[in-house]
């Protein structure tokens, strides 16, 4: 397991701004539940609004990118999606689900991301291990 401190959080947050600081951005999505933080504090860094849906020119934020389920759904229900970044890619599958920035590849480990509740993400990771047999 990995465990994500705030820290962390804070540096994805300005990594992201960083990038798109420039850019004429209208608002920042977040993909429940986990894309939530990550679309709030880029939201207020950027001075743009969180809106509750994707669109051709709003910033799509989550927090992890694991069996590319979520980005599969979201781009079937928007197909001009606009941009997607993600926080973290556990490369569970190698395959391109058009992810426009992953800022941090742990490779295969569990992550705990800091406003998880430790315990609760070790009974989700081995219900997940579990999941697979």
């Amino acid at each position: 397991m990995i465990r994500l401190t705030w820290t962390d959080f804070d540096h994805a947050v300005e990594q992201i701004a960083a990038a798109w600081s420039a850019a004429d951005l209208c608002a920042v999505h977040g993909i429940a539940r986990g894309g939530l933080p990550l679309a709030v504090a880029v939201s207020h860094r950027l001075g743009v609004p969180l809106v509750d849906a994707p669109a051709p020119d709003v910033l799509t934020l989550d927090d992890i990118h694991d069996t590319g389920q979520t980005l599969r759904r979201l781009r079937a229900e928007c197909p001009d999606l606009g941009p997607v970044h993600v926080w973290v890619t556990r490369q569970t599958d190698p395959a391109d689900y058009g992810y426009d920035a992953v800022l941090t590849d742990v490779g295969p480990a569990w992550i705990v991301f800091p406003w998880e509740d430790p315990v609760r993400a070790e009974a989700d990771r081995l219900a997940y291990l579990e999941g697979l047999r």
